[in-house]
């Protein structure tokens, strides 16, 4: 499983930042923030976990000078899972819910999936719908690092028909809607138009072939967290048989940080 790390930086002037880092002091990977700041926090994502890294830091101030740090250090920790559902028996885990339209289309499919045998799937959702999916309470009070990952297939009306999601961490009484900034990996949201149930909310739609979506969620760890996928769609949506949104092998994992060298 994939370890993550954050650098964070203070800076004597303002600059943006590029973080280049990699194994034996070959720098072989880099990410950067272009925001001319003196403060930086920075994640790395898809490092393997036990294994040390080097990194160094260059700064570009407003004027266009470029700056080197020193070789810096860190390893990664094992990731521990948390919770994982490759959704094959997974009807007492998860709640569909019915917030508008006549009938809940969320249900456990056998003939698309990601992993073998099944998935979650919104079929021949309602128009003018919006369908929830809930997960059980999902315990990362230990961690200080969280990852959400899954994988999802989409088939929607384009800009009119989509999908989103939300967590919470007080019962259900309180959602986020996971953001752009946030993910980690995954098709970039869209916006749907406002004819939908919720108007004008960033989601995915359209075609989306299966794919592997991460999400840092460390903000919401220390706490127990529920996760809510909600498909909505508009009032002339065009939805067949196969089309709506297919959920799939959902993992939360968390770790507890880097060894500093």
């Amino acid at each position: 499983m994939d370890s993550t790390a954050y650098i964070t930086l203070t800076i004597d002037e303002p600059c943006s930042i590029t973080i280049q880092y990699g194994i034996d002091q070959q720098y072989t990977q880099s990410v950067a923030n272009t925001v001319i700041n003196r403060s930086h926090k920075i994640l790395l994502s898809e490092l393997s976990e036990n294994t040390k890294y080097n990194f160094i830091v260059m700064c570009r101030d407003e004027s266009g000078n470029i700056s080197y740090s020193d070789n810096n250090s860190f390893k990664t920790k094992y990731n521990f899972v948390n919770y994982f559902d490759n959704m094959e028996d997974t009807s007492h885990q998860w709640f569909p819910q019915v917030i508008a339209g006549d009938v809940s289309p969320w249900e456990i499919d056998t003939e698309n999936y990601h992993s073998s045998t099944s998935a979650w799937h919104t079929d021949n959702y309602d128009k003018m719908s919006t369908n929830v999916l809930t997960s059980q309470a999902i315990d990362i009070r230990d961690s200080y690092i969280a990852q959400l990952t899954f994988w999802h297939q989409m088939k929607s009306e384009k800009n009119w028909d989509g999908g989103y999601l939300q967590i919470s961490i007080d019962d259900g009484n309180t959602w986020n809607s996971l953001n752009q900034s946030e993910m980690i990996q995954g098709t970039p949201f869209g916006i749907l138009e406002d004819n939908n149930a919720s108007g004008r909310v960033n989601a995915w739609n359209g075609n989306i072939s299966w794919e592997k979506v991460i999400f840092d969620i460390s903000r919401y760890a220390g706490n127990k967290i529920l996760l809510k996928f909600i498909m909505e769609s508009d009032e002339a949506t065009d939805c067949g048989e196969n089309d709506g949104w297919y959920i799939d092998d959902l993992t939360v994992s968390k770790n507890y940080g880097c060894n500093k060298f």
